[in-house]
């Protein structure tokens, strides 16, 4: 409905549509909610704006800057993964290099990181203190 509803429903249409909802979950403006039997497929999500679903989440945000937020992120992610080269975090939040190598920096600085020989960082969740 919602692709038909942007007139974006023909196939050549496909791929800007995706790329659309793709923008806006990254943006964190819409997220899916559900599944609906429907389409093609009998398949397809059911999206709500961010705000509607979570509401106060917005207001609360404010409160946190981008490089708290990044510095959050990137943890979970290295957290997640174990150890990751930072074009790895880049590519997978399309943060700009400098951004990424600050959130990994501060994440060193703060105990959290580290950086190997290779050049990729580690959680320190991985190492064990020795006894």
């Amino acid at each position: 409905a919602l692709r038909r509803l942007a007139h974006l429903s023909s196939e050549s249409s496909k791929a800007p549509f995706d790329k659309a909802i793709s923008d806006l979950q990254r943006g964190l403006w819409v997220l899916p909610i559900g599944v609906a039997e429907a389409g093609a497929w009998r398949y397809a999500f059911i999206y709500e704006l961010v705000d509607r679903w979570y509401p106060g989440v917005v207001h609360k945000a404010r409160r946190i800057t981008r490089a708290e937020a990044q510095r959050h992120l990137a943890r979970l992610y290295l957290d997640s993964v174990g150890a990751a080269p930072s074009s790895a975090v880049r590519g997978l939040f399309r943060w700009p290099a400098p951004e990424v190598e600050a959130a990994l920096q501060a994440l060193r600085t703060g105990g959290a990181a580290l950086q190997l020989a290779d050049g990729a960082w580690a959680t320190m969740r991985l190492m064990k203190p020795r006894a």
